[in-house]
Parts: structure tokens; sequence; C-alpha cells
């Protein structure tokens, strides 16, 4: 049976933003007011898997642009992880966007981010070379160093690109 990813309605948030909240430190989250207005932009959406139950056992936060699908927050309902439900859902979102894949992954500086490198790429990601600082998510949080990876290989000119659409679009910074 494929895994089908569908998305959240209003009533679903809160369920969502409690695995978010679990699954990221502080500096790598919105407010859950600001979390809750990206749920009204057409260029966002929020991607869940539910449970047999009907429960959300993971979800994908993506944002898309013309040539690219940028992955926001990506998580497991804590309960259920390390189950395959994560690949699973990657998978199914490379069936769904014709675009390649971006997201970002904190630097291979600690045994839990080396593991969630490794996992992206046993699930065909590709860790870009060039250094990456992701800005502050909201106000009040700090601008962290992070890698960027890829659901295909990119040179430096697209990475670049990528940098510029990131920064311009998710974060609101212009003029690079």
């Amino acid at each position: 049976m494929d895994m089908q990813l569908e998305p959240i309605g209003v009533g679903d948030f809160d369920e969502v933003f409690r695995i978010m909240e679990a699954s990221f430190p502080e500096d790598e989250l919105r407010s859950r007011e600001e979390q809750r207005a990206l749920m009204d932009e057409d260029f966002y959406t929020i991607l869940v898997d539910r449970s047999e139950e009907g429960a959300i056992a993971g979800f994908l936060a993506v944002w898309r642009f013309e040539g690219l699908l940028y992955v926001d927050h990506f998580a497991v309902n804590p309960q259920l992880r390390g189950g395959g439900i994560g690949s699973k859902m990657i998978a199914a979102l490379k069936e769904v966007s014709d675009d390649p894949i971006c997201l970002e992954v904190e630097l291979p500086e600690t045994r839990d981010a080396q593991r969630r490198i490794a996992f992206y790429e046993r699930n065909g990601f590709h860790l870009c070379e060039g250094d990456y600082m992701q800005p502050p998510i909201s106000a009040g949080k700090r601008p962290l160093p992070m890698k960027l990876m890829t659901s295909v290989p990119v040179d430096a000119e697209r990475f670049g690109q990528i940098v510029r659409v990131l920064y311009a679009r998710v974060y609101g910074i212009s003029g690079l």
C-alpha cells in the first residue's frame, strides 16, 4: 500500500504543533501564532501521514517555489519513530514533487546530527558543500549554522540560487 500524504485541516494544527515542539530546538521554531499564520499562505502546506486510527503519525511542512520544494520542518510523532514512517514519507513527497527538494540539517558535529544526515542520504539526498547560515526563524531567535541537503546534486551556482530563494522567501531577507 502506498502512503498518502494529505494537507492538514485547521483542526489538525494543534496536534502538528505539539509534534513540532517535541521535535525541534527553540531556535528552529516559530511561535504558534507565526506558524498558524503560514497556513493561510498559498505557497505553504503541511502534509501529514495518519495512523490507522487517524492520528497524525508524521508531518512535512513544505514551501512550494518555482523549481524548488523546501521542507521547512519534518518530524514523525516521537512515539512512532524508528518504524520506517519517515522514509515512506520522504518517498511519498518525492512522488508528488516534480521539483528538486531541499532541506536544512544541523552541522554533522553531534551523533544525532550525523544520524539525521545519514537518514537523508539513505533516502536519496545529497549534502551540499557550501556554507549556510539559517537566519533567525523569527524575532528573538538566533541564526544557526546549518547545511543544506538536496534531492539532486547541485553545483555551487545552483546552491547560491537556492540560498537566495530561501533567504528572500522563507526568512524575508532581500538584496542578496
